[in-house]
């Protein structure tokens, strides 16, 4: 099963040609506070209008658990005009922990499970699968 990860920097999808070989897409729907993606609205119409299985992600650079749950919640509100049947994730990785840092945070692993249970929680209160 091939599910891709799509986000801008992947610029204009040629959805049609991409049906064919691909059993879904997970998007970026945004990242940070509050900050969509350029091509989510495109991608996510494009997935609905060709009836390919589509879930989202959002590129975290929460220091705290409220902040998980803020784009979290920025991740419900940007999806809500989008069928997703995949999964909704918490996308937290190497420029997260580096933002971290600029910041003076130190992700230990407990901040980081705080997170992920906050953002988590979040999204499967909104009423999808959430993924980490």
């Amino acid at each position: 099963m091939k599910i891709v990860d799509v986000s801008q920097w992947h610029t204009a999808t040629d959805w049609e040609t991409a049906k064919p070989h691909i059993a879904g897409a997970i998007l970026r729907a945004g990242y940070g506070k509050g900050r969509a993606d350029a091509q989510f609205q495109r991608n996510a119409a494009e997935c609905n209008r060709l009836g390919i299985p589509c879930g989202a992600y959002w590129f975290s650079y929460a220091t705290t658990p409220a902040e998980a749950e803020a784009e979290a919640k920025a991740l419900l509100e940007t999806v809500k005009p989008y069928k997703m049947e995949l999964p909704l994730a918490f996308d937290f990785e190497y420029d997260s922990l580096n933002n971290a840092k600029k910041q003076g945070v130190n992700v230990t692993k407990e901040l980081a499970t705080s997170m992920v249970y906050a953002f988590c929680e979040t999204i499967e209160k909104g009423g999808y699968w959430a993924l980490n």
